[in-house]
């Protein structure tokens, strides 16, 4: 006897397969420079700098709580600067840093990382999934403390370490 089920029209997706409603997006964190690379065509960059006002006559002048790359440097005067991969690992992580230290600069990491996925423009309601790319000594030190930076803004993420330059030449 034959059964008179119908035919799946295609092979159920993989569990490997992100769902339709997802944003896949790359993000290179540099000392200096971060770009993002997105699933739907948006490929941008900015500086990797971030501030915050220093007071709250310059929150009120400049109207956000914090400005990153360009806009940072611009308002540097009224503004408190970090830049979160400074000689390429977060500083404060290594052995002779401070705590204090090491939270500026993970709140300025995760302030890239948000400012990133936001220049990705995901549909709102659109899940958002990464790949950070970090210098590999701030990789080393800090991956831990990076994942849980980037889960504030993406579901789902993975942190790579991006190799250094070879010293001696320029690409």
């Amino acid at each position: 006897m034959s059964e008179d089920r119908p035919k799946p029209a295609s092979a159920p997706p993989r569990p490997s397969d992100p769902p339709a409603a997802t944003l896949r997006v790359g993000i290179a964190l540099g000392t200096w420079r971060t770009a993002v690379v997105a699933s739907n065509g948006t490929r941008e960059h900015f500086g990797s700098l971030v501030g915050w006002p220093k007071s709250a006559a310059a929150r009120k002048l400049l109207g956000e709580d914090v400005l990153v790359g360009a806009e940072a440097f611009r308002f540097r005067v009224a503004v408190d600067l970090a830049r979160p991969f400074e000689g390429g690992v977060v500083p404060g992580t290594e052995a002779f840093g401070s705590d204090a230290l090491k939270e500026v600069h993970l709140r300025a990491a995760a302030d890239l990382i948000r400012r990133a996925v936001r220049l990705a423009r995901a549909a709102p309601g659109e899940r958002v999934a990464g790949v950070l790319a970090v210098p590999a000594r701030a990789a080393r030190v800090s991956r831990d403390l990076l994942i849980q930076a980037g889960s504030e803004s993406m579901s789902a993420g993975w942190r790579g370490a991006r190799p250094g330059r070879p010293r001696g030449r320029s690409w």
